[in-house]
């Protein structure tokens, strides 16, 4: 989680720098970005456990620890 809001924090100052060079601060922060981290939901199954009971990776061996795609409580939105 904290990776990923230092991603954001890089992506912020990258893009303040495009804006306006000058007045760059890199000690100012445009967002709170340890509640970026902490904002993220966290999910205790792996990527392709999920795709596996999801009816993909029809190859790979038996999913352990979760029956249902419900159970993982990773909620897709599909348009």
């Amino acid at each position: 989680m904290l990776q990923f809001a230092s991603g954001i924090k890089e992506l912020d100052q990258e893009n303040q720098i495009e804006a306006n060079e000058a007045e760059f601060d890199p000690d100012e922060d445009l967002r709170d970005y340890a509640e970026v981290a902490r904002s993220l939901p966290v999910f205790c199954v792996s990527s392709r456990a999920y795709q596996k009971l999801c009816g993909r990776l029809q190859r790979d061996q038996v999913v352990h620890g979760f029956s249902t795609v419900e159970e993982t409580e990773v909620c897709l939105t599909h348009n």
